[in-house]
């Protein structure tokens, strides 16, 4: 339950070993259940995923396509981290695509907030020109009327393009200039941002992808002090689909090993 009384809804992936809890933040048009060929595989491993629908996504139905403020956002990532917590286990920590903005923007602003690894998935920290020509219209209407600026395209050319990304009917189709305008304001300044993030950090960037733009994304995490690893995987910007097993394996070895 969120702060002002919204059901948040959050898919699970339990297991009987907790040998930590996981995180996991979706991207900008997906939700909780693009990440299961990635979670399940987590969990197989010994930890438990929780994977929350962001507010205007997935199960939450009611305002599709629509977030009414960053606050908001960044009050239920206090709900959510604050109840795994509770659970007593490691922490860690998974963005995917807009998920990573989504998460960095909110580690920078909390900073005490302790987890043990962080994982950035096909980051949208720095889109490519492309996506960044597709200009969002904001403002302060609640009505989904813009197109999302990543073509569903982009995410792979394999299979789960026809059986799944195009028919599912949780992928947002449309945005309001609210929730466009709230991706704004989190994904300013994003590597005045990362460089705040301190912890061990895991980056797996796609080999072919179409959305993020891998050059001036690996030179930041190069910047950063730490401990830190940069992995490629084959395929486009959807790591989930095109390279479930590798991404899961690094992530496994990523944080077992710290």
């Amino acid at each position: 339950m969120a702060a002002d009384g919204t059901e948040l809804a959050i898919r699970r992936w339990d297991s009987a070993d907790q040998k930590g809890v996981v995180v996991l933040l979706h991207g900008l048009i997906s939700h909780a259940g693009w990440m299961d060929n990635i979670a399940s595989r987590i969990q197989a491993a010994g930890f438990s995923v929780l994977c929350p629908d962001r507010r205007g996504s997935g199960q939450h139905t009611k305002t599709p396509g629509d977030i009414s403020s960053t606050d908001d956002l960044l009050s239920d990532m206090d709900q959510i981290l604050d109840h795994c917590e509770q659970i007593g286990a490691p922490l860690h920590l998974i963005g995917s695509c807009w998920g990573a903005n989504y998460l960095i923007h909110y580690l920078a602003r909390n900073r005490l907030r302790r987890f043990e690894t962080l994982c950035l998935l096909a980051p949208g920290l720095f889109p490519r020109q492309e996506v960044i020509d597709a200009a969002a219209i904001t403002g302060d209407s609640p009505e989904p009327t813009c197109t999302p600026p990543v073509p569903i395209e982009a995410f792979t050319s394999g299979s789960d393009f026809e059986s799944y990304i195009v028919p599912d009917p949780y992928r947002l189709r449309l945005l309001s200039p609210r929730f466009n305008r709230v991706v704004g304001e989190i994904s300013t300044f994003m590597g005045v941002k990362l460089a705040k993030v301190r912890g061990p950090i895991l980056l797996i960037l796609a080999e072919d992808d179409r959305v993020t733009d891998n050059p001036p994304t690996l030179r930041a995490f190069e910047l950063l002090r730490g401990t830190k690893k940069c992995v490629y995987v084959p395929g486009e910007h959807g790591v989930q689909f095109d390279a479930p097993a590798s991404v899961s394996n690094e992530i496994v070895e990523w944080i077992t090993a710290q």
